[in-house]
């Protein structure tokens, strides 16, 4: 019931959005369809393959607003999944999202967002495979006081409910706040706090979060900087209690969209009410580059390492360090035919929880897009998968998936979209993550 009150509410707020914005300089609507086949060697991600088909039929529709103070989308997106073998995961999925932005003052922007899903998903805990409703509000505000400061605040309430009793349900109300200031073009800084009550259904013991950082910087040229950062957070659930220490230092160097390496190095101690403690030493990275080889062939490596208070598609496992790293190459065949190979190393440790587990994940893919014609287009990917765990609740696995899949959607509008050439090329990178 709450799952579809946030739904509500949202889509109301949207409606009144699209109506007070009806003259706005563009509107545009893109409707699509798709329908796409997929084959598995191992449904189960289990120790003793067993192979399925799955059939999907997509409709898309999104509408987006444009005017000189704001910006607004809605996009919908109904499915219907039908599986060969294993009937009684068939299923009707929704995925809704809702994105604006007004710009309140010269300086002052205000956003909303809004998602909410339904589907069948596999949990990351246990591996087994249920249906999951998903439900994410929030809300900010951003202040430019500054030429090369600003500042902003969000509250948010995120929902997941998964079928039948399990321990992952939560309701989670969080805020966050950020101060970026450069006091003159040399020396700036960045501080955050951020707070989070994760209220689990079948557990009578909130968790709740809290974690605030600092960063000092020094810039020595253009694009290269060097800082000192620290980063503090404690939990509470129950009887338990953690605290994460972690000082460290590096440099962020970055020469434009397609260049970006951030390393810092230091250490992360753990402190806990009811276990042992521990100090490691801890690499903080963001890494990403771009090369192009020649006008057909692109070739993008990403790396990142750090460490998050909840791991949002696992929340009972509580804080958790991860590594990955990754490629993709990209080669243009022909003039509406793209290659691509892509491969990830993706490393996560759950240290909060008493399974103090760890998973490794490698994955390899390749895959053909062609654009048949303007309004129409084919995709062909394999992908291998080989995973790790020493969980005692999943088991290591090897997978092999093709996927084929037929898409017919009229083209876009190019003032419509802002090019994100990291987060495109990370999100393929990183897509089973």
């Amino acid at each position: 019931m709450e799952k579809n009150k946030i739904f509500y509410i949202a889509l109301f707020l949207f409606v009144v959005f699209i109506f007070k914005n009806a003259s706005a300089d563009i509107i545009t609507f893109h409707p699509g369809f798709s329908v796409s086949e997929e084959y598995t060697d191992n449904y189960f991600q289990s120790e003793n393959k067993t192979e399925e088909f799955n059939t999907r039929w997509q409709a898309d529709f999104l509408l987006e607003s444009l005017t000189k103070k704001s910006v607004a989308s809605i996009s919908y997106s109904p499915s219907y999944v039908d599986y060969r073998t294993y009937d009684e995961n068939d299923s009707l999925e929704h995925q809704l999202d809702i994105n604006g932005l007004y710009n309140f003052t010269r300086f002052t922007d205000v956003n909303f967002s809004q998602n909410f899903s339904k589907r069948i998903s596999r949990q990351i805990r246990t591996g087994d495979i249920r249906k999951q409703t998903s439900a994410f509000l929030s809300a900010g505000i951003d202040n430019r006081h500054a030429k090369l400061s600003s500042r902003g605040a969000e509250v948010f309430l995120s929902i997941d409910d998964y079928q039948g009793n399990n321990v992952d349900d939560n309701k989670t109300f969080g805020s966050s706040a950020y101060l970026y200031h450069w006091f003159n073009v040399t020396y700036g800084y960045e501080a955050g706090l951020y707070s989070e009550v994760v209220d689990f259904e079948d557990s009578p013991d909130n968790r709740i979060t809290y974690s605030g950082r600092i960063k000092l910087i020094k810039k020595l040229t253009k694009h290269f900087q060097v800082y000192t950062a620290y980063n503090q957070s404690f939990s509470h659930e129950g009887d338990s209690d953690h605290i994460v220490y972690n000082p460290f230092a590096g440099f962020d160097w970055s020469t434009g969209k397609t260049s970006n390496v951030s390393l810092g190095i230091g250490f992360l101690y753990n402190h806990y009410k009811n276990r042992e403690n521990s100090m490691d030493m801890f690499v903080n990275a963001d890494i990403f580059k771009m090369f192009d080889f020649s006008r057909r062939g692109t070739f993008s490596l990403s790396a990142r390492s750090g460490y998050e208070q909840t791991d949002p598609q696992a929340e009972s496992l509580g804080f958790n360090i991860y590594y990955r790293g990754g490629f993709i190459y990209t080669y243009r065949l022909m003039k509406r035919a793209d290659f691509n190979i892509t491969s990830s190393l993706k490393h996560k440790h759950y240290d909060e929880s008493e399974l103090n587990r760890t998973d490794k994940t490698f994955d390899i893919s390749t895959g053909l897009d062609w654009s048949l014609l303007r309004w129409l287009s084919l995709g062909v990917d394999c992908t291998y998968t080989d995973f790790n765990t020493d969980a005692v609740l999943r088991t290591d696995y090897e997978e092999t998936k093709v996927f084929l899949s037929l898409r017919l959607s009229p083209s876009r509008s190019s003032r419509m979209i802002t090019e994100q050439i990291r987060e495109d090329t990370e999100q393929k990178i990183f897509n089973k993550y």
